[in-house]
């Protein structure tokens, strides 16, 4: 079985449910001819491609890719973490039912990673618990929280029900919007792993997985920049006071994420497999975009041959409990 547990999905139900008020007031849908976005009160998201909502269309694609199961998780721009506090449970609560219905649609080919209101730790940390109930294999949460890092006390609730649940965390920055990085898609092609990075980083300076032994991370885009940054991190903290924050340097939480394979380049990725070891790695495709690597499964077979089933199945089986 090949597993992908990087892919994004807003189910059509939910965008019905939007549109009709039965959400919050707080949340628009916003149509302009054939362009369908959704309002916060603070941001919004690009047009929804086609594909994101269409599950036929993503069955037919993961079987051109060879693709036998797929984890559902939400689109990074649609966390609608600008949501005031009840708005954004109802918010999250609606997208994580409608998830859980699409996925039971076909149960042999989908699986569904939960989102939660994640500003605000106490209600993150009950919505990740109902919808563990509902049958969430994992949760997706941003790189930070409507300006909250990932070590904010405020979320503290939320890590000790991941860790409790024992559901995995995958961590996803939203589009950014830095002024600078506007052109030429640089707000993607480097912001985001720029995000990436500095979530892990504040993860484990922050003492988040020194607390939490047992929480399962996974880092999307291979981590970022995270593995070129460890030695850098390593040696301020062998000489920043600043840095000084945990009993270990950074470095020896390189191996307490698991990290997906959108790296593009064979080097990059087998580089990142010497270092955290190929039972880290886990195929991603991040459908429905056009950031998806170019067969991504014949990559991992060509990369790492007879290891290929680990990076392809037994990884995903472990991680997510499958």
């Amino acid at each position: 079985m090949v597993v992908d547990v990087h892919a994004h999905h807003v189910p059509p139900a939910l965008l019905e449910r939007v549109a009709a008020g039965e959400v919050a007031a707080e949340v628009e849908l916003h149509r302009a001819g054939e362009a369908v976005r959704l309002l916060f009160p603070r941001s919004a998201t690009r047009p929804f491609p086609p594909a994101m909502t269409d599950l036929e269309a993503r069955l037919a694609h993961m079987d051109a890719l060879g693709i036998d199961l797929q984890l559902l998780s939400f689109w990074a721009e649609a966390y609608g973490y600008d949501l005031p506090r009840e708005a954004s449970l109802r918010y999250h609560a609606a997208a994580n039912e409608e998830l859980a219905r699409a996925a039971a649609r076909r149960p042999d080919r989908f699986r569904w990673m939960a989102t939660v209101p994640l500003p605000w730790g106490e209600e993150a940390a009950r919505e990740a618990e109902r919808a563990a109930g509902l049958g969430a294999v994992g949760v997706m949460v941003g790189t930070q929280a409507d300006g909250r890092e990932l070590d904010a006390p405020e979320l503290a609730p939320f890590w000790d029900a991941a860790e409790a649940l024992q559901l995995p965390v995958m961590i996803h920055p939203a589009l950014g919007q830095a002024p600078r990085l506007g052109r030429y898609y640089l707000n993607n092609l480097l912001g985001n792993p720029f995000e990436t990075t500095v979530a892990a980083s504040a993860l484990v300076l922050g003492g988040v997985l020194e607390r939490h032994r047992r929480l399962r991370l996974l880092l999307v885009h291979g981590g970022g920049y995270f593995l070129l940054a460890s030695g850098r991190l390593d040696h301020g903290w062998r000489v920043r006071a600043e840095t000084r924050t945990v009993a270990e340097p950074p470095s020896a939480f390189l191996e307490r994420f698991a990290y997906d394979t959108i790296l593009y380049d064979d080097r990059l990725l087998a580089a990142l497999a010497a270092r955290v070891g190929s039972g880290r790695l886990l195929l991603g495709t991040d459908y429905p975009f056009d950031m998806e690597p170019p067969e991504p499964v014949a990559q991992i077979r060509r990369l790492f041959g007879p290891a290929a089933r680990q990076v392809l199945e037994e990884n995903a089986r472990k991680l997510f409990r499958l």
